[in-house]
C-alpha cells in the first residue's frame, strides 16, 4: 500500500504492463495482498492497458471468485465508475484520435459494467445495459 504513489508516476512513462505484472503476480497472488487500494489500483492500470481483454478477463475471473464463495476486495462501486469516466473520455477524444478503434474501447467497457453488475448480482440492471449498448 505504501508504494502506490509511487506508481502514479508510471501512468506518464507509459509502464502500465510492468507495474500490472508485479502487482498482480507479486503483491497479490505471492504475497497474497487483500487491500482494496491495491486491488483498485490493479484495476486502474487494467484500465490503461492496450488489451482490454485482460480486464474483462480480470473481472470474469472475480465473477467465478464469487461464485465459489471466495472474498472479493476490489471496490466494485469503484471499478464500475472508472469504466463510466473510460467511456466518457473516450467519446470526448473520439473526433482527437485518429488512431485506434475507440468504439471497440467503449463497447469493451460496458462489457465491463455488466460483468460487474453481474459480480453484484443485479442481473437486471446488467441486462439493461446490455440491451442499451446493442
Amino acid at each position: 500500500q505504501k508504494m502506490i504513489p509511487s506508481f502514479i508516476d508510471t501512468i506518464k512513462e507509459q509502464k502500465c504492463e510492468e507495474v500490472l505484472s508485479f502487482l498482480q503476480e507479486h503483491v497479490i497472488k505471492r504475497i497474497g495482498c487483500k487491500d482494496k487500494s491495491v486491488h483498485g489500483m490493479v484495476f486502474y492500470f487494467l484500465t490503461r492497458v492496450k488489451n482490454l481483454d485482460l480486464l474483462i478477463a480480470h473481472l470474469e475471473e472475480l465473477e467465478a471468485k464469487k461464485d465459489r464463495k471466495e472474498a472479493v476486495y476490489l471496490d466494485l462501486e469503484y471499478a464500475f465508475n472508472l469504466c463510466k469516466q473510460s467511456i466518457s473520455s473516450l467519446k470526448q477524444n473520439f473526433y482527437q484520435q485518429k488512431a485506434g478503434d475507440s468504439r471497440t474501447w467503449e463497447w469493451k467497457f460496458y462489457v465491463a459494467m455488466i460483468v460487474i453488475y453481474g459480480i453484484l448480482g443485479l442481473y437486471e440492471k446488467a441486462v439493461d445495459l446490455s440491451l442499451q449498448t446493442q
